[in-house]
């Protein structure tokens, strides 16, 4: 098993939510299977990522300064 299986709650493998960990500077550290379920991307994908990548263009100025 993944050592992030331990390192989570059985919460976090079985949500139909998306969830993710974020690092300090607004990577993903980790996500939780509902990413692949629900969107079909594999962890490595969205880890790969920073969480602004993600959202609409009309929201990425706002929630940026709001993450600072």
């Amino acid at each position: 098993m993944p050592d992030s299986f331990e390192k989570y709650s059985l919460t976090w493998h079985v949500t139909p939510e998306v969830l993710g960990v974020l690092s300090i500077n607004g990577k993903f550290e980790n996500t939780n299977p509902a990413w692949y379920k629900v969107l079909g991307w594999r962890a490595d994908e969205v880890e790969s990522k920073h969480f602004l990548d993600l959202l609409h263009p009309d929201d990425v100025e706002r929630t940026a300064q709001a993450f600072e």
